[in-house]
């Protein structure tokens, strides 16, 4: 499962990481990562993925 920022929000690095802590504590395997986004030139997002342990 991917988490992304909502369309007109922003997550900033701090929510990123409270995320995360909440879906390892529940049991999941969790990866932050900066992917560029599909025709967006030099622009970037950072996601969380989580995966079911």
């Amino acid at each position: 499962m991917q988490i992304k920022a909502q369309k007109n929000g922003t997550m900033n690095e701090a929510d990123r990481l409270a995320l995360a802590a909440l879906l390892v504590k529940a049991g999941y395997r969790v990866v932050l990562r900066k992917v560029k986004v599909d025709g967006g030139g030099n622009r970037s997002e950072y996601v969380v993925e989580a995966e079911e342990i």
